[in-house]
C-alpha cells in the first residue's frame, strides 16, 4: 500500500515493478504523491491513455495499486 508522506511516486512505481512509466507520469503532471488520489476516478481505459500503458498485466497491476492508495487525513497525521 502507498501511504503519502512516506514515499514518492517514482519509488512507488519502482516498488510495483512499473518504473518504466515514470516518464509518462512526469509528462502527465503526476509527480507528487498527493496527486495519485486523483487517479482513483480514472477507469482502466483512461489510465491506459494517460500513461500509455500497453501491457494488460501492467494496466491491471497499476489499477489495483491506485485503488489501494490512501491519503492520510489530518487526524491520521496527528496520530503518527
Amino acid at each position: 500500500m502507498f501511504c503519502f508522506g512516506q514515499e514518492n511516486v517514482e519509488d512507488w512505481l519502482t516498488e510495483l515493478g512499473l518504473d518504466e512509466y515514470w516518464e509518462n507520469f512526469v509528462q502527465s503532471g503526476y509527480t507528487e504523491p498527493r496527486m495519485l488520489e486523483d487517479l482513483k476516478v480514472m477507469n482502466k481505459e483512461t489510465l491506459k491513455e494517460t500513461f500509455r500503458i500497453i501491457k494488460p498485466g501492467h494496466l491491471e497491476k497499476m489499477y489495483k495499486a491506485i485503488l489501494k492508495v490512501q491519503y492520510p487525513t489530518e487526524g491520521r497525521l496527528l496520530l503518527s
